[in-house]
């Protein structure tokens, strides 16, 4: 983990974070589950302890929709 905050494009669908591919809207509100109680920054250290959780979970969720009959909406990248 960097510390660093680097804003994407809209447009960017797919983030590469630590070695996995992972879908913008899918991290975006991981991080906002791990925002401190001041609703400005992110709990770092609860991010980290939960981010494997979370990867596994997303690849698991990727691989349902793209398996699945799951409508989605263009905009999310599949």
């Amino acid at each position: 983990s960097t510390n660093e905050y680097e804003k994407k494009s809209l447009s960017k669908r797919w983030v590469e974070i630590l070695g996995n591919k992972i879908q913008r809207d899918l991290y975006s509100a991981f991080l906002i589950k791990n925002v401190k109680e001041n609703l400005e920054e992110v709990n770092i250290e609860k991010a980290q302890k939960e981010f494997k959780n979370f990867v596994k979970l997303h690849n698991e969720e990727i691989e349902r929709i793209k398996k699945g009959n799951v409508k989605t909406l263009k905009c999310m990248g599949f």
